[in-house]
């Protein structure tokens, strides 16, 4: 049998690294994965040593070499923070899908993010904190060509009051490609839209996150 010309790691262009509890990944797998040029990854339940640098370096690797896209789902927050802070390293052109399940933000944390990645067409930050009008309205003067932007709260908290019309006045003004704002448990939400009569927006507003599909690469 004829070796293949080229090594495996040039076909691997996606990368699940799920975890069925959270576990330290010791720096030396990432060390190895130095090598892959990715347009996906996923990570779930990972957790990394204190001090770790090597999964920053990681992520910045790969973001500067084009990463399309990032999935992330109830992995630690010094995990998380290695995310933010490699994403914040440079302008993040390439990057046009983000999606993190049930890791904790904040205005704080997103406002700075969404500055370094202007080609954002999904976002979803799904379970992940308190975000509110400041943060949102961030993401619509930063992310304009967005096309689906979900934001939801922890499962620990019912209803929220902190996103109200000024956000959906902010995106409905710059994100002219938006066609779909999850806003789940905003209470000025909720009853802005259902109350009469009823004003018209270019995107559709969901507040029912019922439907939303499970955590995966693709979701």
């Amino acid at each position: 049998m004829k070796m293949p010309r080229h090594p495996y790691k040039h076909w691997i262009s996606g990368l699940a690294l799920h975890l069925s509890t959270f576990e330290a990944i010791p720096d030396q797998l990432f060390t190895k994965l130095f090598q892959l040029n990715l347009e996906i990854l996923s990570l779930s339940h990972v957790d990394i040593n204190e001090g770790s640098v090597q999964l920053k370096q990681f992520l910045s690797l790969q973001l500067s070499q084009g990463i399309a896209e990032i999935h992330m789902h109830q992995c630690t927050a010094q995990v998380l923070y290695s995310l933010l802070m490699a994403i914040q390293d440079r302008m993040r052109p390439h990057l046009h899908t983000l999606c993190i399940n049930q890791c904790y933000l904040s205005d704080h944390h997103i406002i700075p993010l969404v500055g370094h990645c202007p080609g954002l067409k999904t976002l979803k930050l799904h379970q992940c904190g308190c975000l509110s009008d400041e943060g949102l309205i961030a993401i619509a003067n930063r992310c304009k060509l967005l096309n689906t932007l979900i934001v939801t709260l922890p499962p620990t908290i019912i209803q929220s009051n902190t996103i109200t019309t000024r956000t959906l006045e902010a995106l409905n003004a710059n994100c002219l490609m938006l066609r779909s704002f999850v806003c789940g448990g905003q209470i000025r939400i909720t009853e802005h839209i259902t109350q009469e009569p009823q004003q018209s927006y270019r995107f559709v507003i969901t507040t029912n996150t019922d439907h939303l599909p499970p955590f995966g690469v693709g979701e």
